[in-house]
């Protein structure tokens, strides 16, 4: 799948299909803290993981929800 990630600091991360330019997921900090970095693992099952600064956690959740 080719996306591109956008984190923000309302503490929101979307994932937007690059071909066609339309969300597709949306995932919130538990906390609804700022997000200071998003990353992508694509192995062994693709999965995104993200940080914040305020609480100095990683979390990281299935692509597929």
């Amino acid at each position: 799948m080719r996306c591109v990630l956008s984190g923000s600091i309302d503490g929101t991360i979307n994932i937007y299909n690059i071909f066609n330019f339309k969300k597709v997921r949306h995932y919130t900090h538990p906390y609804g803290l700022p997000i200071h970095h998003v990353a992508v693992s694509t192995s062994p099952l693709y999965a995104i993981v993200m940080f914040s600064k305020d609480d100095a956690t990683f979390y990281s959740y299935s692509i597929n929800g």
